[in-house]
């Protein structure tokens, strides 16, 4: 699912604006298309109470998005998303605007004569090569750049509160935001190496000060956070404005990480207006992505960074990367379908046979997870069927699969499961990929059925063709599923699973 999804308890902050359920409703249904996505938004916002303790998100601002237009939009996003609990960490870019003004102030130099500003990057990166001449260009970006997202952003909140009627306070004073220049030492860092091409002010960032960050959220303040760096001799210091953002992510430890760029997303092919790829599993996609060039400078940068920031904590499988336009930041965050690109690390899955598994506790994570209690004998006939288990790390989802349920039959996926706590997450998909991917053929083949009352034929219809509805033995009104499957074998297939008798007691 697209939306905020806080299985591991974390909820939203009560900002002093205190809207109530339905002013929250209103306020995000403007940007939802029709009632199905707003009932959507709702779903998830009563899921929600306080926060305690959580950053909810790190939305890193690309140089590109600071026009007027698309600075209006981002501000009014990020305002709503305030209002409605979801006090977000914002550290932007400005790379764009830095360009036009080293263009500009270079032809005036070359019409004089004078040395020109350093345009390269340092070989191998995507690093600005940053000299102390262009230092101080990209302090007057970074300063000028907070500044307008502080205004845009306060603006937007009083229009908020005014059309709410709400009265005095710091919201419709237009003073919620918290400013951090790198004076204020929140990213720490040392000079880069001038022997591999760095200039004298790249920065290597060492440190994140999170303290002031964590005091202002808890405050009711939005904090906005300089890229750059500081050293410890108080020189400043350019740092790659992805390599910020994901240094600041991995200390803060967002529930999200939010990338809002010109491009809206990964482009399929890698190619500006072609569709927008919805969903990327690092671990699975990743590796043919970069080779088929759909990732690429910039974006590659991007990419790299996120999965820096997901794969270096220990809670990176349940964290969330999302890449997205200036105006499609709450679409993206509350709703199924979304706007952008849905980046998960994927989990570390593993396969044994049925007989070498904990059966007690699979036995428990099961019946926990279908809210049923499985039949005594369900893993003796698993293990007298060869049946193989697919454990996610740490015993966070199970999924048992009989590679021959029957003569002639492809692998039957006979249950899965995950622990409450991580649904939505992605994790039944990365079982099924990894179910079909350890087959080693180019045309893996499965079959499943469902309950027609479980939320997880979502999931299933969006990967694998329906191939029947039916009445199980029990009673049960069930949905037939099947990937890679021959029409011949679908309906061989279809007659199995409409004579197998139920995995649990009673309906």
């Amino acid at each position: 699912m697209r939306g905020i999804r806080f299985k591991n308890g974390l909820q939203l902050r009560e900002t002093t604006m205190s809207l109530t359920l339905e002013q929250k409703i209103e306020l995000l249904s403007s940007y939802l298309h029709g009632d199905k996505e707003s009932s959507e938004a709702k779903g998830y916002l009563e899921e929600f109470g306080g926060l305690s303790g959580q950053t909810f998100a790190l939305v890193k601002i690309s140089g590109s998005c600071f026009d007027s237009e698309s600075l209006g939009s981002i501000a009014q996003h990020l305002a709503t998303l305030y209002a409605c609990g979801a006090i977000p960490v914002i550290t932007y870019g400005w790379g764009e605007p830095l360009n036009a003004a080293i263009a500009q102030e270079n032809e005036v130099r070359g019409t004089k004569g004078k040395p020109l500003l350093p345009t390269h990057k340092v070989r191998g990166t995507e690093d600005r090569f940053t000299d102390s001449e262009l230092i101080g260009l990209a302090n007057y970006f970074s300063e000028k750049h907070a500044a307008m997202l502080s205004d845009a952003i306060n603006a937007k909140i009083s229009g908020i509160s005014e059309k709410l009627g709400i009265g005095s306070g710091p919201e419709s004073a237009g003073d919620i935001t918290s400013v951090f220049s790198p004076s204020q030492k929140v990213i720490l860092a040392q000079q880069q190496d001038p022997g591999e091409g760095y200039g004298s002010h790249n920065g290597l960032i060492t440190g994140i000060n999170h303290q002031p960050v964590s005091e202002a959220i808890a405050t009711g303040k939005i904090p906005i956070i300089s890229p750059l760096g500081i050293s410890p001799d108080g020189v400043i210091l350019n740092v790659n404005s992805a390599t910020s953002g994901c240094t600041l992510a991995y200390a803060l430890d967002p529930f999200k990480f939010i990338m809002v760029t010109q491009e809206a997303g990964v482009r399929n092919m890698g190619l500006h207006g072609t569709p927008i790829i919805s969903e990327i599993n690092l671990r699975r996609e990743y590796a043919e992505l970069l080779s088929s060039g759909v990732i690429s400078g910039g974006m590659k940068k991007n990419v790299d960074e996120m999965q820096r920031a997901l794969a270096g904590r220990p809670n990176g499988e349940e964290r969330i990367g999302q890449i997205v336009g200036p105006g499609n930041l709450v679409q993206e965050l509350f709703t199924k379908r979304g706007a952008g690109t849905f980046i998960k690390l994927g989990y570390t899955v593993y396969q044994f046979g049925v007989q070498s598994i904990d059966r007690t506790y699979a036995k428990e994570l099961i019946e926990a997870a279908f809210g049923q209690q499985l039949k005594a004998d369900y893993f003796e006939k698993a293990r007298a069927g060869n049946a193989a288990a697919y454990w996610v790390d740490k015993g966070k989802g199970i999924a048992i699969v009989f590679d021959n349920p029957f003569w002639g039959l492809p692998p039957y996926l006979d249950v899965i499961a995950v622990k409450k706590q991580f649904a939505g997450n992605g994790m039944a998909k990365d079982l099924i990929y990894h179910i079909l991917a350890s087959q080693k053929t180019d045309n893996p083949k499965l079959f499943w059925r469902s309950k027609q009352s479980r939320d997880s034929n979502i999931l299933y219809k969006a990967i694998a063709c329906l191939i029947g509805e039916f009445t199980g033995p029990d009673g049960n009104k069930y949905n037939g599923y099947a990937i890679g499957l021959s029409p011949e074998e679908q309906a061989a297939a279809l007659g199995f699973m409409q004579r197998k008798g139920p995995n649990f007691i009673g309906n």
